[in-house]
Order: structure tokens, then sequence, then C-alpha cells
């Protein structure tokens, strides 16, 4: 899903004023959360954070269908941001519902990272 296209849809189910300059920044923020905490523990596919820009002709990093992440994240911080609590525990726990389907759909796809250390001293 490009950037774009996450904006349209979050924005079609949730009119509002906000900028797009502030809605790109978001996505940066859902996209390096990914990064740190889900693809960081995977050997597999490096990826490399991208700089979104207000166009939003940028690919987003989480695969279809798990995509709709990105949508629940921005109506979210809409709601947030405009004082509707309500949806916004709604969107919150669509968006983390997602994270963990992203979460499992990778943990079963990528081998997990190594973590081999050698500490000091001989064994024999």
């Amino acid at each position: 899903m490009l950037g774009k296209e996450a904006v349209a849809l979050a924005d079609a189910w949730r009119p509002n004023g906000i900028g797009a300059e502030e809605k790109a920044r978001w996505l940066s923020q859902i996209d390096g959360r990914l990064l740190k905490e889900l693809y960081a523990l995977y050997d597999g596919e490096e990826k490399e954070m991208p700089l979104y820009t207000p166009e939003g002709e940028e690919e987003l990093l989480a695969p279809a269908p798990y995509d709709e992440l990105y949508v629940y994240g921005l109506c979210a911080r809409y709601d947030f941001t405009m004082g509707e609590i309500e949806r916004y525990n709604m969107d919150a726990m669509l968006f983390d519902e997602t994270w963990k389907g992203l979460a499992g759909y990778l943990q079963s796809v990528f081998a997990p990272k190594q973590k081999n250390r050698v500490q000091g001293g001989n064994r024999p």
C-alpha cells in the first residue's frame, strides 16, 4: 500500500483537517516501530526506513492484508486529536489486532535472528 492510499482510506473513514505533513510523520512513526519492534527480530529481507513525503508515493512496509494497520493507526491518531476517545479505543484495538497478526505472520515466515555470543573463558 502506498502512503497516499492509506491516507485516502483513513480520510474517507474520518474526514479531518489534519495536514499532509503530519500524516506522513505518523506513517513514518508506524513503520519506524515496525522496523524496530518486528522486522529487526527476523532474518530475511533487510528493510530500511523510507523517507515518507506528504505526496505519499512511497510503499509502506507492512504487506497486505496487514496493511490495514496504517488506516487504523491514522484513524486512531485522528480520533485522539479530536478528543473522540471511544472511537480512538476502537481504532487502537483494531491496530493492535492487526499488529499481532503481522507479528504472527513474520514469525511463521522468517527465522529469528541468532544472538550467539561468546563470553570469556576457555571451555574444555
